[in-house]
């Protein structure tokens, strides 16, 4: 894939996240207090009291169905009731983190998001990426999982990230992978927006199109057979105006590439 398009679709993609550290590791407890905050304040407008602080029995089965998908056993539980240190919250989270089933877990949870339960394929494709997720939950940060699926290309044999790209055996299109993209990676329905303003947001048409452009490069071959035998490319020629000369888009708005809020990139990039 073209630098352009790396850079690009990477910025458009994170352009909305907070850093709370500008060098190295963020710093945990000030991402946390920045979370509460956010909580805080929606309970407070929403005028809903907090609860309490969970017991640590209620704790720990919550901690193992976030992080792993089943509840402690009987021994794991006597033993983490049993241990009366100051940390032994924070000691448990990052045992959990630390073992593979946390990735496989994850892996489950995000390939049913990101794959397809209708494609004639689903099955075949679903696993590779399944497996493919689970290793990199476990090895990786979730900002450079989403740059990998993003920017992936080749075959799905070669490279599984590119699973998410495809839509059975045909690609996604540059709707499907906007409206995709930002629901599960920035956490906005955006899709609302591609033939008319949102009704009920923020976001307008020429928010959802400026959005779409980061995306008109990533393309499969529109015939299914070489979805399997070309795999996922770049092209840099097409455009938002390409696609809809060849009346594959509707709704369609003419607009260079844009994040969100209407920062464009730095001109040459």
């Amino acid at each position: 894939m073209g630098w352009r398009t790396h850079v690009l679709i990477v910025l458009a993609v994170m352009a909305t996240v907070s850093h709370i550290s500008q060098a190295g590791e963020p710093d945990a407890a000030a991402l946390a207090a920045q979370i509460d905050k956010h909580i805080d304040t929606r309970l407070e407008t929403e005028g809903i009291r907090p609860g309490g602080m969970a017991d640590d029995a209620e704790f720990i089965r919550r901690v193992y169905l976030d992080l792993h998908g089943t509840v402690p056993s009987a021994d794991q539980t006597s033993r983490f009731l049993a241990d009366a240190s100051p940390t032994q919250r924070s000691k448990l989270i990052e045992t959990l983190l630390a073992r593979p089933r946390y990735g496989e877990y994850l892996g489950d949870v995000w390939q049913a998001y990101l794959v397809s339960p209708l494609a004639d394929d689903q099955r075949v494709r679903a696993e590779r990426l399944r497996v493919w997720l689970a290793g990199r939950f476990n090895t990786k940060t979730w900002d450079q999982i989403v740059i990998e699926l993003l920017t992936a290309t080749g075959k799905m044999e070669e490279n599984p990230a590119v699973v998410y790209l495809i839509e059975g055996r045909l690609p996604r299109s540059v709707p499907d992978l906007t409206d995709l993209t930002t629901r599960y990676f920035l956490g906005i329905r955006l899709n609302c927006a591609q033939c008319h303003d949102h009704p009920f947001v923020k976001w307008k048409q020429q928010d959802y199109w400026g959005m779409a452009a980061f995306l008109t490069q990533i393309q499969t071959p529109g015939k299914s057979k070489l979805v399997y035998q070309v795999g996922v490319k770049d092209y840099p020629e097409i455009t938002l105006t390409t696609l809809q000369k060849d009346a594959l888009l509707d709704g369609f708005v003419s607009r260079p590439p844009t994040f969100l809020g209407g920062e464009q990139p730095p001109k040459g990039e």
